[in-house]
Parts: structure tokens; sequence; C-alpha cells
């Protein structure tokens, strides 16, 4: 079900946002997820000490993986958000992308700290034959 329509700032195509069955509202043309919601996560990144919520940023900084709890693939839910749908965002709400990218930062250095604890984790589960 289409939510919005507009133009996707990374394709530059006519595109709007799609209803996902769990709730969340990603780009009809790119996929990415829709800035609210992505925003919400964030929040909820910083906010929360359980190691499901992580967000990262891929190689060429222009796109965020989400690790969301229960979502394993793209048609279960929204897992990446193109940075430049949010820069859109600031523009459009009259947010600074200042003080988007220190959030962000905020969010991907807290994220790092749970990935590693979640990496001792795994390690700890897999020396203990619990794996």
């Amino acid at each position: 079900m289409e939510t919005t329509i507009e133009i996707c700032p990374f394709t530059g195509r006519l595109a709007g946002y799609l209803d996902l069955p769990n709730g969340d509202k990603v780009c009809k043309h790119c996929g990415s997820w829709e800035p609210e919601q992505f925003l919400k996560y964030v929040d909820e990144t910083i906010k929360n000490d359980d190691i499901d919520f992580r967000i990262e940023l891929n190689d060429t900084r222009d796109k965020v993986y989400v690790n969301k709890e229960g979502i394993n693939n793209a048609k279960e839910g929204a897992i990446k958000h193109y940075l430049v749908h949010l820069k859109k965002y600031c523009q459009d709400t009259g947010i600074s992308v200042e003080d988007m990218d220190k959030k962000l930062h905020v969010a991907f250095t807290i994220s790092k700290d749970k990935s590693y604890v979640f990496l001792q984790i795994f390690e700890q589960k897999l020396k203990n034959n619990m794996l």
C-alpha cells in the first residue's frame, strides 16, 4: 500500500513508500527505510542496551544496514537506509545535517560496542559448544 508520493532522492525516479507486513515503510524504488522510522530505530539503538539494536555503515558510506530482531531479509521488514533519503528529510524538515551527523555518529559508536559484545558472546558459546 502506498503512503506518500515523492521522488526517490537515491534514484531520482517517482517512488513513494510501501507499507510492509511488519509495519515498516520502505521506498518503492530503492527499498530505503522511511526516514522517520529509521530515526526512531537510531534513537532506540542509542537508548537500548539490548545488542539486537545495531546499525552499521556500509563501505561506501552511503547506506546504513540495520539489525532488527526477527527480520532476516527485505521481504520481512526494512534492513537498510540510504543516507540521501535522510539528507532530503533534513532539508524538508529544517533539521541541521550537522546535528543529524552527530546523532548518527553516536549510534554508530554504540553499535560497534554492541557488536564487540555480541562477538564475545558468540565466541564464548562456540568455545563451550553451545551452538
